[in-house]
């Protein structure tokens, strides 16, 4: 599962494991703010902002950080809402984590045909703005 990884291949998957899965309670993100605060916080200020551009990006990692701790009903509204966001400005960079993000979720939820879509997207998605998915993948640090 980790192989592919360039990150994480040095370490164990049990080390990683638990500094950055089961690991809930120690805070990653943001100095003293757990990762669940800093982005609800950073999706409050981008709405009260207006940043709708840049929306996308903490719903995306609060997404993450949902389904990271097993939420998948919270983590689906996340990256729909990122989904919807990302679509009216048509940024790769944006789709491709929503994409893989709800492909995860459908595979967690037991609905692999519908993960395999969203997969199938992410792959088009990439192969048509010449990205490399890897360089575009955004590992759940923040959990």
């Amino acid at each position: 599962m980790f192989a592919n990884l360039p990150v994480v291949r040095n370490l164990r998957e049990s080390a990683y494991r638990r500094k950055f899965i089961n690991n809930v309670d120690e805070h990653l993100f943001m100095g003293s703010y757990d990762s669940f605060e800093a982005a609800q916080a950073a999706v409050q200020l981008d709405r009260r902002l207006g940043l709708v551009d840049h929306l996308a990006v903490p719903l995306i990692v609060l997404g993450q950080i949902h389904q990271c701790h097993g939420d998948l009903g919270r983590a689906f509204t996340a990256y729909q809402e990122a989904l919807q966001l990302a679509e009216q400005v048509a940024e790769p960079q944006l789709l491709f984590p929503c994409y893989d993000g709800l492909a995860t979720l459908y595979l967690d939820a037991g609905r692999p045909d519908e993960a395999e879509a969203w997969l199938a997207k992410a792959q088009a998605l990439c192969e048509s703005a010449g990205l490399e998915p890897d360089a575009l993948m955004v590992l759940p640090f923040l959990c």
